[in-house]
C-alpha cells in the first residue's frame, strides 16, 4: 500500500524551518569579509545593471559563480539592501532543503516518521543551522546536490529517463552555485 505525504506536516514542517532559521537572523551583522564579498558584489551588480558578470568595487569578480548573487539581488530588490536582507536567500534555501530531504526520505522509504526525523536531524544540526543564517553557496550546493543525488537514485532504480534528466538540470544548477 501506497502511503501519501500529509501536506499539512509538510507545510507546518516548512514554516517552523522557515522562522526557525529566520529567529534572530536581523540580529546576525554581516561581518565576515566572505560575506561582505558577496553582499558587496551583488549592490555592485544591482548598481551597474549586470546580472550576469559578477563584480566587487566597480571590477569583474569571477571568483565564485553567480546563483548567490543572484538570491542576493533578489532579496535586496523586495527588501532593500540590509543585514537580513543579506541572510533571506540563505534562509530561504535552508527552508528548501530541509523540505526536500522530507520528500526524498519520504519517497524513498514511504514512511513518514523517516521523512519527518530526516529533515528534523538535517534542519537541527548546527553546521547546517550556521549554513541557514551564513551568506555562503554552501546551502544552495546541497540543496542542488540532494537533487542530483535524489534524481540520480531515482532514475537509475526506476529506469527512468525523465529522473536523469532532473538529475542534470540539478548538475546545472550545482554548477551556477
Amino acid at each position: 500500500m501506497q502511503q501519501t505525504v500529509s501536506w499539512k506536516r509538510f507545510s507546518l514542517l516548512g514554516v517552523v524551518t522557515f522562522l526557525f532559521y529566520l529567529w534572530m537572523a536581523w540580529a546576525l551583522p554581516i561581518t565576515d569579509t566572505v560575506e561582505s564579498n558577496y553582499v558587496l558584489s551583488a549592490v555592485t551588480m544591482m548598481k551597474h545593471g549586470d546580472y550576469l558578470s559578477p563584480m566587487i568595487y566597480d571590477i569583474y569578480w569571477f571568483d565564485k559563480p553567480i546563483m548567490a548573487y543572484w538570491g542576493l539581488i533578489a532579496s535586496f530588490s523586495l527588501f532593500g539592501v540590509s543585514d537580513i536582507a543579506a541572510r533571506i536567500p540563505s534562509v530561504v534555501v535552508s527552508t528548501m532543503t530541509v523540505l526536500a530531504m522530507y520528500r526524498v526520505a519520504f519517497s524513498i522509504y514511504q514512511v513518514e516518521r523517516i521523512a519527518l526525523w530526516s529533515s528534523i536531524a538535517l534542519g537541527t544540526a548546527l553546521e547546517y543551522w550556521y549554513i541557514g543564517h551564513a551568506v555562503l553557496t554552501d546551502g544552495y550546493l546541497l540543496l542542488f546536490s540532494l537533487g542530483i543525488f535524489y534524481y540520480l537514485y531515482r532514475g537509475i532504480t526506476d529506469e527512468s529517463h525523465h529522473h536523469m534528466v532532473y538529475a542534470y538540470i540539478c548538475a546545472g544548477l550545482a554548477v551556477l552555485t
